[in-house]
């Protein structure tokens, strides 16, 4: 009888942490998806920003490319500081900075036509969010035991994709109504939200 009793805890606990589980799970896709829509606005916002400072499409391949470059620095240093500080502490911190920094983006063309600020707002975009993609894989390393953590990974890192595909129409919805700046308020605003 006490057995039994062991099984039915132990079985309730276990269906408890995979409701837990796919809520986090839930979370991050939610949170991978807003991370990766500023791809979406970068590539529909160009024309009007290339308009705007006056680039040609080299210079504005450049331009854009400053967000990958600091993607790809930031990889590194932020999943250290990911081991040291904690996922939900880096990840919440991280989450309010790229979304401050999407939505001064927005302002850059209102403020100044100097170009060097819109590329350090953009390497600053990607330096903070670096740390997204390696928070998502802790996160699925955390709370999903071995043989979920496949579908746990593949959900996430669809999310690149998910985000491409709703936030493209969206952004250029708003790029058209509205000028190219007004997505990344949105999507600034958007971030704040989650």
């Amino acid at each position: 009888m006490a057995s039994e009793r062991t099984t039915q805890y132990i079985s309730t606990d276990s269906a408890r942490m995979t409701r837990t589980s796919y809520g986090v799970l839930a979370t991050i896709l939610l949170l991978a998806t807003v991370a990766y829509a500023d791809r979406a606005i970068l590539s529909i916002a160009g024309p009007g920003i290339s308009k705007e400072f006056g680039l040609n499409h080299v210079q504005l391949g450049y331009v854009l490319s400053a967000f990958s470059w600091a993607y790809v620095v930031g990889q590194i240093p932020g999943g250290l500081l990911l081991d040291r500080l904690g996922t939900k502490k880096m990840y919440g911190a991280t989450l309010v900075l790229w979304s401050i920094a999407t939505m001064l983006v927005g302002f850059v063309g209102n403020v100044t036509s100097d170009l060097s600020i819109a590329l350090g707002l953009l390497f600053a975009l990607g330096l903070i969010e670096a740390p997204s993609f390696p928070a998502n894989g802790r996160v699925a390393v955390m709370w999903f035991p071995k043989d979920e953590r496949g579908l746990a990974t593949s959900l996430f890192a669809s999310a690149s994709y998910f985000a491409v595909a709703i936030f493209s129409p969206f952004a250029g919805w708003l790029t058209s109504k509205f000028g190219w700046p007004v997505p990344f308020f949105a999507l600034g605003i958007i971030g704040i939200a989650s």
